[in-house]
């Protein structure tokens, strides 16, 4: 994927799904009008079979009918802002700017082996892509959790050490920091220095820790937590720091 998609997982809305999203475009509400109508374009196979766990060839066949809608879609003024990967199904979420562009999309990617079906809604304010396709804040720390994982490891971290992590939260006013800080210590984070940074909207800074090795999924939890809380205080999780332990030899 491009730099940046982001991927994340979720639950749509009794399956786990991944779900992959081109977050370029949240920044460009001027444009959106441009592109005023969202196609969701689903394919699956015929024969029912699952999309997880392919062979060579079962994953060669999706990604070349994934590539090639998309493909099409460019050609027809349709940009992919998203795809949703469930176990029996993918859904392909784009954005143009004729209507009836869009259902000739669906007639060109009929295809032998998929059941391939679309729908078209006016979506001017791009609703379907902010509310549905965009990760909501917990989402997208998991996400960004994941991948500073993997910098970590990539640069030679032992995972299984464990190690002070430093969580980073931001707030409008002092109150609310303090706040934050009396809920963050009541279930078990060790509260470290404030800051401020009078130049930001969010000016009030404030340090939590806890010790953790570096596993995604309590990592995940723990941030899950934090988002929450902050949330309840009109806070802004931003981001967490560790000491890297490098790996004995």
């Amino acid at each position: 994927m491009l730099e940046n998609w982001l991927i994340y997982d979720g639950r749509a809305p009794d399956e786990w799904t991944v779900t992959k999203v081109d977050t370029s475009w949240y920044d460009m509400e001027l444009q959106w009008a441009q592109r005023p109508y969202c196609l969701r374009l689903s394919f699956s196979f015929k024969n029912g079979k699952s999309m997880q766990n392919l062979t060579g060839f079962g994953r060669y066949r999706v990604e070349k009918f994934r590539k090639n809608a998309v493909a099409l879609a460019e050609d027809l003024s349709y940009i992919c802002v998203g795809e949703r990967h469930a176990d029996k199904q993918i859904l392909l979420f784009f954005y143009g700017r004729h209507q009836e562009r869009g259902a000739e999309l669906l007639e060109k990617t009929q295809h032998a082996a998929f059941e391939v079906a679309s729908e078209i809604t006016y979506d001017p304010s791009w609703r379907t892509y902010c509310d549905d396709i965009y990760p909501n804040p917990i989402q997208l720390q998991s996400a960004n959790d994941k991948m500073m994982i993997d910098r970590l490891v990539k640069s030679g971290d032992d995972p299984r050490v464990a190690r002070r992590l430093n969580h980073h939260i931001a707030f409008p006013n002092e109150l609310k920091r303090i706040d934050f800080e009396c809920d963050a210590r009541a279930v078990g984070f060790a509260i470290g220095d404030p800051y401020f940074s009078p130049e930001r909207p969010l000016a009030y800074g404030s340090t939590v820790h806890n010790r953790a090795i570096l596993d995604y999924e309590g990592i995940q939890r723990t941030t899950a937590q934090l988002v929450s809380i902050a949330t309840r205080h009109e806070g802004c999780y931003e981001y967490w720091d560790c000491p890297i332990q490098r790996k004995r030899r």
